[in-house]
């Protein structure tokens, strides 16, 4: 089994502090991210630097079907 986090990010100026105006949802597969904390390099879609606002769900699915299941 393994799971997915889904997380709610918002860019964020490095220098300045200054955020943007509309949060994404980011689809995470692999280790969890801190709430609170800032990265650079998401992927595609998620220019510049990120900041993790909250943790919206965790859900668990199974690798050999590919169902997924909510935890």
């Amino acid at each position: 089994m393994g799971k997915c986090y889904v997380y709610r990010v918002i860019r964020e100026n490095a220098v300045t502090g200054q955020r943007g105006k509309r949060s994404k949802l980011y689809f995470c597969f692999d280790k969890p991210l801190n709430v609170g904390g800032i990265y650079c390099g998401l992927g595609s879609g998620f220019p510049g630097f990120q900041r993790v606002l909250e943790l919206t769900e965790v859900r668990e699915f199974r690798d050999e079907d590919g169902d997924t299941s909510d935890v």
